[in-house]
């Protein structure tokens, strides 16, 4: 189909666990403002699911990614773009996926749509922490069983930074690229709403609710304790009661973040810090100068000790922990109850209360 036509394009493609999901939201409750703006936050390409937050995932899943060709609907979709895009009238398109994080992806979607303009917006997290809150969201939400250093070896390519803003910069020659470093004591970290809004220059204003994380990351026992649901099949009804349980009791086990180990952390900081080096030179502030600051790197020994890399005994001790707190509480007769998850001592039991 030919290009769609848009005067200004504001691009959002994330990056993954940097705010996205809490500004994807705001923007679709703020849709009907946008639009009486000229400003179009299109409902085409957003999931139905009510558990998927109001990005544009359904267009961005569709284009090819290198691993396979543009999926049959995408066409669909598009059609259903432009159609939404001349009812409205609007002349500023704006599309946020973090599945746009992509060299092929950006590529596709530039031979789909053709802005006069590009304002696009990018927001980096460490490689540590964001592969540590991305295995915590494919265990919680596309429910995988894989061991953290499994997951850890097979994802690891996938952040590298450089090659997508190249493709941004190559395919979109963006007029203004907007790029945030999200971690502690940077403005996007405590407002990413806010500083989208201002950084792109959208007439809206963020409330002090609007960012809030509906689920933020649970510490690595609790993740670790969700991945063994995966692998012995719990259903999701009864996954997502120990889920919901599990952040209402949180402060009930060990409050180690990690589930990522510190030799990996040492190792994604080696591997990539010529490459971060290069993207803060030549696409944030011109310094050749390390792009994120060091990773807070956890005591080995404590560590190992908590959550270490056999995760069997690691889920078993999250069970321990958990049948104390039953225990304490007079608890232990309700599996999976509203006050508390079930907290039985092996994981035959766990798999027959949950069933």
């Amino acid at each position: 189909m030919t290009p769609i036509p848009v005067r200004r394009l504001i691009l959002h493609p994330g990056s993954p666990k940097t705010g996205t999901s809490s500004l994807q939201n705001y923007l679709y409750r703020n849709r009907a403002d946008l639009r009486a703006r000229g400003i179009l936050y299109p409902e085409t390409g957003i999931p139905a699911s009510k558990d998927i937050a109001k990005g544009h995932h359904e267009i961005a899943l569709r284009l090819p990614d290198g691993a396979s060709g543009a999926k049959p609907e995408l066409d669909d979709l598009l059609e259903a773009l432009a159609r939404e895009l001349a009812a409205a009238p609007c002349d500023t398109l704006i599309l946020s996926s973090e599945a746009l994080f992509g060299v092929e992806r950006l590529a596709a979607l530039k031979a789909r749509i053709a802005p006069e303009t590009t304002t696009a917006y990018v927001a980096l997290r460490s490689q540590p922490e964001a592969m540590n809150a991305n295995y915590y969201t494919a265990v919680t939400h596309q429910r995988i069983s894989e061991p953290p250093a499994a997951y850890f070896d097979r994802v690891e390519d996938w952040y590298s930074y450089l090659p997508v803003l190249e493709a941004l910069d190559q395919h979109f020659a963006p007029e203004a690229l907007h790029l945030r470093v999200f971690e502690k004591g940077q403005p996007v970290r405590r407002d990413p709403i806010g500083d989208f809004l201002t950084a792109v220059d959208l007439p809206l204003v963020a409330g002090p609710g609007d960012n809030t994380v509906a689920h933020p990351t649970l510490p690595a026992l609790h993740t670790l304790l969700l991945r063994h649901l995966n692998e012995i099949g719990v259903d999701d009804s009864g996954f997502f009661r120990v889920f919901e349980s599990l952040h209402r009791i949180e402060g009930v086990l060990p409050q180690q973040k990690l589930t990522i180990s510190p030799d990996r952390i040492r190792h994604l900081e080696n591997r990539f810090a010529a490459e971060n080096r290069l993207v803060r030179r030549r696409f944030l502030d011109g310094c050749d100068a390390a792009l994120f600051r060091p990773a807070e790197i956890p005591d080995e020994t404590g560590w190992r000790r908590m959550v270490g890399d056999d995760h069997r005994a690691a889920e078993l001790r999250a069970i321990e922990y958990l049948a104390a707190h039953a225990a304490r509480t007079g608890a232990a007769a309700q599996p999976a109850s509203a006050s508390a998850p079930v907290a039985p001592t092996s994981r035959t039991t766990l798999a027959t209360a949950l069933n």
